[in-house]
């Protein structure tokens, strides 16, 4: 009975031969495509990575305002952290694109030469591979940069500028306006007088040590900001710790004169009370005036009362005199005159009286206006205590405000300025890996398009199995009545 099965499988394969060659080519030219674009994935993958590998890729890369000293390079290096100069700057060229120039490498970020050689002479330099390639510039071509002419003795790419963009914000790469250039040392001071302002760049492989800790190390390193010369980097020190000293110096003056405020509201506080003392023991005196006005008044008038009664009396005896004498004699002339003294001394008596009640009234007066002002220094005491009272309250105040604001400003203001301006480690720079990071995607969207491939095919041979279980079924129908077991229908 297998005879027969296995006659029945050229008969079948003959007859729906186009399908299943159809079939298999397809199958074959999908999977074909899917392996291509997995492998070409991978090998860039890997060749990236073994390139980064043999070109000592960093591990990150620090930017600063002022170069590291000695010192801090010393002790990070004491951490087992590789730290090497990538300093540059910019220049342009005469059809505008920019250049960015770097000094020859030797620790980190090796440059990876496709033709010729690193520059050695003062006159030499290797460019960028991409920007010869939109310049048409070849190994031994000559480039005249600012003036000078350099002869061109190396093509090729460093690992941390893979992906060439001119900054790191940069969506599109333009290898006709941008391209890396490495030379000497020597070369590097000659034309750095010529290109825009120096980037102070630190690349480093961090050799055990972690990111957060030599990020926390270059913080603390002190950092002479008023030393930059870059005027906008000083503009901005005045925008903000200049803010903060004016700030400090605004609170300290509120402090200083609510202060002063409050001590001299002390001092008229206490001379309202001295005041109110003086005025009071000036009403004793005045209350003790007007006592004894009151009582030479009380003897002015009875001096008055009694110079009066004399007058009288001495005008009744000068008339008794002079009836008697007939108006003649020393007798009479001597009391005559007595009689006009005392009228005199009567006139005198009439006008001191009148003189003490003047005085006495002006005391009486002198008194209530001792009382007026005894009661104004009691309102003056009362307002300078209720004014000194207000003054220790905003004292009080401003000197609760001062603590917080100091409080506020050692928290956000807990170190001077720092001397990093970007930190990044190789993970965060979108210009390493850049080929590799193109094809990522590639080698998934491959896997992810084999998977659906598969997926299709076993759908479509379903169907095949089907349909032709369907024709069959007659035919299976009579080899299961022939003796034929299932598995080797199944099989067949």
């Amino acid at each position: 009975m297998k005879k027969v099965l296995l006659k029945r499988f050229p008969r079948e394969l003959k007859k729906n031969l186009f399908r299943y060659l159809s079939l298999y080519l397809l199958i074959t030219f999908s999977l074909f495509v899917v392996f291509s674009i997995v492998d070409a994935s991978e090998r860039i993958i890997q060749g990236t990575e073994k390139n980064q590998e043999r070109s000592k890729l960093e591990d990150g890369q620090v930017t600063v305002f002022m170069p590291f000293t000695d010192g801090q390079i010393k002790a990070m290096e004491e951490k087992g952290v590789t730290l090497e100069p990538h300093f540059h700057f910019e220049i342009t060229m005469e059809d505008g694109s920019v250049l960015q120039v770097f000094e020859n490498r030797e620790k980190i970020d090796l440059y990876t030469l496709d033709e010729g050689r690193l520059a050695s002479g003062s006159s030499e330099i290797v460019l960028e591979k991409r920007y010869c390639s939109e310049k048409g510039i070849k190994v031994g071509d000559s480039v005249s940069i600012c003036g000078d002419a350099y002869q061109v003795v190396g093509v090729g790419s460093s690992v941390d500028y893979d992906a060439p963009y001119r900054k790191l914000a940069d969506m599109v790469i333009d290898s006709s306006a941008f391209g890396t250039a490495f030379v000497t040392k020597e070369s590097y001071d000659h034309l750095k007088k010529s290109g825009s302002s120096e980037e102070l760049t630190y690349a480093f492989l961090l050799g055990g040590m972690d990111s957060a800790e030599l990020k926390q190390m270059i913080k603390d390193f002190p950092f002479d900001y008023d030393s930059v010369d870059d005027p906008y980097y000083q503009e901005l020190l005045k925008d903000s710790y200049g803010k903060k000293d004016e700030l400090v110096d605004g609170i300290n003056e509120l402090f200083d004169g609510s202060k002063e405020l409050c001590n001299g509201a002390k001092e008229l506080r206490d001379g309202a009370v001295e005041l109110k003392d003086g005025t009071s023991e000036l009403k004793d005196g005045v209350v003790e005036l007007e006592d004894g006005l009151k009582t030479l008044k009380e003897g002015a008038t009875e001096l008055k009362d009694g110079t009066g009664e004399l007058k009288k009396t001495g005008e009744q005896f000068a008339a008794q005199i002079g009836q008697m004498t007939g108006g003649q004699g020393d007798l009479y002339g001597a009391v005559t005159m007595f009689a006009k003294g005392v009228a005199k001394a009567d006139e005198g008596t009439g006008s001191l009286k009148e003189g003490i009640d003047e005085v006495y009234e002006g005391a009486e007066k002198l008194s209530d206006g001792t009382n007026d002002l005894v009661g104004g220094a009691g309102d003056l005491v009362d307002g300078a205590n209720e004014l000194y009272d207000g003054t220790t309250e905003l004292y009080d105040g401003i000197k609760e405000l001062k603590e917080k604001t100091d409080d506020l400003i050692d928290q956000f203001f807990d170190k001077g300025p720092e001397n990093i301006t970007s930190f990044m480690l190789k993970t965060d720079n979108n210009r390493i890996g850049g080929a590799s990071g193109d094809v990522f995607i590639d080698r998934y969207v491959g896997l992810f398009a084999g998977v659906v491939i598969m997926v299709l095919f076993t759908y479509v041979l379903s169907v095949f199995v089907i349909h032709q279980i369907q024709s069959e079924s007659s035919v299976i129908g009579a080899l299961y009545s022939l003796g034929v077991r299932k598995k080797e229908l199944l099989i067949h």
